[in-house]
């Protein structure tokens, strides 16, 4: 299965059971990915895939076609792995289904060995490298990938992508919010892995919300449509979010039946807006921190269960949010330059003023 994935040849089922063993283990990525920058350094763009003469080049390139390296690496894994084996010759016998299998389970098995008990492997010089935005407090970015798509993304957002997307999958990995416009590319999915949820598309517009303290990830499509679910479960096992529908996915839960929402409403923090619908104190203060770069203490840590409804403009004064958030939550707040202090006030000296 594995020769035929990165030939472009295993049915879509396959390609399904791959892809989810890939999510169960962040290893088991790595070792395909490491097999992929061997395979794709061994393809002619211009002739046909090969599939015999490819894994040859591979098991060439590992040190693995030799019989004189074979037998040294089989030596070495003797009574390790593979116990007591009598007779190697069937590496350069006659029967190439042997040989072959031999290759891709060396491959696979060798790697496997050497990350779990030496961590460290020399094909992971070629693990496309990672770049990681970090989007400032108070402040907004667009972001450009390698393919054409893009993602805007809010205040206090953490964004990491490869800078070349491999021939399989475009991935990246987002704690924070971003709005995405994704280049359709049949050919290639482009997954989202935010905190432990899965967000696979080919072409689309939607918005992301998985904020760590948030503790869930929530999914709203403008248009298009997007696959959602656990990273642990199978593409199919997700659901499909269709365009004006959202669904929210708490930490180690499934994601909830898509319903219709109000998609300007979710979207509303790129106009600068923010809507909050009975919702706990504290997301208020986790987004009005990011986008006026504060921080609140809470006197009485119950106050942030409490649930609130507001509208916030990005455009208003600081003065009047802060003001707003002191009449819900029924507590004064004093200002010590970023630090707030709601439900009760430092020493004059140190402080700005109370309400």
């Amino acid at each position: 299965m594995l020769t035929r994935y990165l030939a472009g040849d295993c049915t879509d089922q396959e390609q399904l059971q791959l892809e989810a063993w890939m999510a169960a283990d962040p290893e088991n990525r790595m070792l395909v990915e490491q097999m992929q920058v061997i395979w794709e350094a061994s393809t002619p763009e211009q002739e046909p895939v090969n599939v015999k003469r490819l894994w040859s080049q591979v098991a060439i390139r590992a040190g693995l076609r030799e019989e004189s390296r074979a037998s040294r690496l089989v030596n070495r894994l003797k009574g390790l792995v593979v116990g007591e084996v009598k007779d190697w010759r069937f590496l350069t016998g006659p029967s190439p289904a042997l040989r072959y299998a031999l290759v891709a389970a060396l491959v696979v098995i060798v790697p496997l060995l050497v990350t779990r008990w030496v961590g460290w492997f020399p094909w992971n010089l070629g693990t496309p490298q990672l770049i990681t935005v970090q989007i400032s407090q108070a402040e907004r970015n667009r972001i450009a990938f390698p393919d054409g798509s893009s993602v805007i993304l809010d205040a206090g957002t953490t964004l990491r992508y490869p800078k070349r997307f491999t021939r399989r999958t475009r991935e990246i990995h987002l704690d924070g919010e971003g709005f995405f416009e994704v280049v359709a590319d049949s050919r290639k999915p482009f997954i989202i892995h935010a905190s432990d949820a899965l967000i696979q598309v080919l072409g689309t517009k939607f918005n992301v919300r998985a904020w760590e303290p948030d503790e869930r990830v929530q999914v709203t499509v403008a248009e298009g449509h997007v696959s959602f679910r656990p990273m642990s479960t199978p593409l199919e096992a997700g659901v499909i979010i269709h365009e004006g529908e959202g669904s929210l996915m708490r930490m180690n839960g499934q994601p909830t039946k898509p319903v219709e929402v109000d998609v300007d409403e979710y979207l509303g923090w790129m106009r600068n807006e923010a809507v909050f619908r009975d919702v706990p104190l504290r997301e208020v203060l986790f987004q009005v921190e990011r986008w006026y770069d504060l921080s609140f203490d809470l006197v009485v840590p119950t106050v942030a269960g409490e649930r609130v409804t507001m509208h916030i403009r990005r455009n208003s004064s600081v003065e009047d949010v802060l003001e707003l958030i002191s009449v819900l939550a029924g507590l004064p707040y004093t200002r010590d330059g970023r630090r707030i202090l709601l439900g009760g006030s430092v020493p004059q000296s140190e402080g700005n003023g109370s309400r």
